[in-house]
């Protein structure tokens, strides 16, 4: 049976489950877009699997508690629609992932995927620095 790939398989979520959004659903609007190349594309994979790491490791499953404000968070703590806001990436770690060899590439790429509107990066002003991005997903 061929797919259609004009169209994401949208699977209906169990009674009393949430609806998480699959890897095509979240590819979609990528393979649309004539602008998007397999730079962006593996570099955006890279930026979900960071992404999947910091909420398996640092958001809480229940909604978050306020900080005080004398006390600064390390992490950013989820938005408090319950989704999941910005997360720290490190360069290195997105070019290894997204198998990108020069940092001119990873630069361009993340400033394309910036401009397009598929995330929100915040680059670090220190080239080892973290950066902050934001994915606007489902």
């Amino acid at each position: 049976m061929p797919l259609n790939p004009s169209s994401p398989p949208t699977p209906t979520p169990p009674p009393g489950h949430s609806h998480s959004p699959t890897l095509a659903e979240l590819f979609h609007p990528l393979t649309q877009d004539g602008r998007v190349g397999a730079r962006h594309m593996c570099i955006y994979l890279a930026l979900l699997q960071c992404r999947e790491r910091y909420l398996r490791t640092y958001a809480p499953a229940q909604p978050p508690r306020p900080v005080p404000a004398q006390a600064p968070a390390r992490v950013p703590a989820p938005a408090p629609t319950g989704r999941p806001g910005p997360f720290y990436i490190h360069r290195d770690e997105i070019m290894r992932l997204a198998k990108i060899q020069g940092p001119n590439t990873y630069y361009r790429t993340m400033s394309e995927l910036d401009a397009w509107g598929y995330i929100e990066y915040w680059p670090s002003r220190r080239s080892k620095g973290a950066t902050k991005v934001f994915l606007p997903l489902p």
